[in-house]
């Protein structure tokens, strides 16, 4: 929807989510996710998940060509 508005360019939007946005994030940008639901041809151009939740798993961490950046801090407690 939003690449579908005026002044918008579909090619550059990305994502930010933290806590388990962070991880709604990383679904977002899973190949085999997009591919199932949107197909092949549309995917996020970045994401940035902040603080993920640490939960997930993934056999084939598939993320091509979205690029995607993590913040974690190591002192949190």
């Amino acid at each position: 929807m939003l690449a579908t508005q005026p002044g918008i360019d579909g090619q550059r939007i990305g994502a930010l989510g933290y806590s388990r946005g962070g991880g709604a994030v990383l679904l977002a940008v899973q190949r085999q996710m997009v591919s199932a639901v949107f197909g092949e041809k549309m995917s996020l151009k970045a994401a940035m998940a902040a603080w993920p939740v640490c939960g997930y798993q993934f056999e084939h961490a598939m993320t091509a060509p979205t690029a995607v950046r993590f913040l974690v801090g190591d002192s949190d407690s």
